[in-house]
């Protein structure tokens, strides 16, 4: 059909893209792990601090 765009199928825009979900759900963790919430640097050093007590905060941490 006439004046539409092709589509491309770009492979490093979809890894940038998972990357930056990762990020994000990444940081929505450490929200609910960290009073205050992580700033912008986040490390492993940053999570070793974390030491949940309860089991929610537990599951939280595991994937972080």
């Amino acid at each position: 059909m006439a004046g539409l765009h092709p589509v491309v199928d770009d492979q490093q825009l979809a890894v940038l893209r998972t990357l930056a979900d990762r990020q994000s759900q990444l940081h929505q963790l450490l929200l609910l792990l960290i009073p205050g919430g992580a700033k912008k640097f986040l490390s492993e050093a940053l999570l070793a601090t974390v030491r949940p007590r309860d089991a929610a905060g537990k599951t939280r941490r595991r994937p972080a």
